[in-house]
């Protein structure tokens, strides 16, 4: 293979590695979320959007929270 070629398909593996990093802290930041709002919800009776809005969560990422709940 050429050294080129070679450059090339390390480059695309490191891409990759970093990318499914990401995803994963991504999916451990949502459901450690998810615990977030049902603590608050079952501790202090709050209802899911005033968990949210306690745990500050982006009104854009609320709908796939309202869908895990």
């Amino acid at each position: 293979m050429s050294k080129i070629l070679e450059e090339y398909v390390a480059k695309r593996i490191a891409e990759a590695f970093e990318t499914s990093k990401l995803e994963g802290k991504l999916e451990g930041r949502f459901e450690a979320n998810i615990d977030g709002i049902k603590a608050l919800m079952q501790t202090l009776h709050f209802s899911a959007t005033e968990a949210m809005d306690a745990l500050r969560i982006d009104e854009r990422d609320r709908p796939k929270y309202m869908e895990s709940l």
